[in-house]
């Protein structure tokens, strides 16, 4: 029977100039990945919204915009990257969130022909912009993470 000392070693300087490395680019490459993440989770939250969207005349669901059309903001606050995803439709909130029609009136209904009375009625809503929104949560994390890790490849880090 043998007995004998096994000595592992292993020399982590890679490790330490590649953590170097990282630190150097991270100021350069991060944000623009981190943009680039945030534009493509606007982009699906807008697609996401349009889908859900109630369709009479198609102006509500053509309304809904992201950053880049000049009407809604896109940047970051430090840390923080956003991009302001919305629609300017005046009635935008009523269709996401509903509404309560506490007294009777007439109204003119086309399809009816003419003057109704309109009953009483709570709206609930359609939700699309909740929709959208949980829908892009599910699927942000995975995007920045493929997003950095495609700035990490192009730095040569990985």
């Amino acid at each position: 029977m043998t007995t004998g000392l096994v000595a592992v070693t292993y020399d982590y300087s890679e490790v330490l100039d590649w953590a170097n490395d990282l630190k150097t680019y991270a100021n350069e490459l991060f944000p623009k990945a981190l943009e680039g993440a945030v534009l493509e989770a606007g982009l699906f939250f807008e697609r996401e919204a349009k889908h859900h969207a109630p369709v009479d005349t198609g102006r509500l669901r053509a309304s809904i915009g992201h950053g880049a059309d000049g009407i809604w903001k896109q940047g970051h606050e430090g840390n923080a990257y956003y991009i302001d995803v919305g629609t300017n439709v005046h009635y935008a909130p009523y269709m996401e969130f509903g509404f309560t029609m506490a007294t009777g009136h007439v109204a003119f209904i086309k399809k009816a022909g003419g003057f109704r009375y309109v009953h009483p009625f709570r709206f609930e809503g359609y939700h699309y912009m909740q929709k959208a929104a949980s829908a892009t949560g599910r699927m942000i994390g995975a995007t920045v993470q493929k997003h950095l890790e495609m700035a990490i490849r192009k730095a040569g880090l990985a």
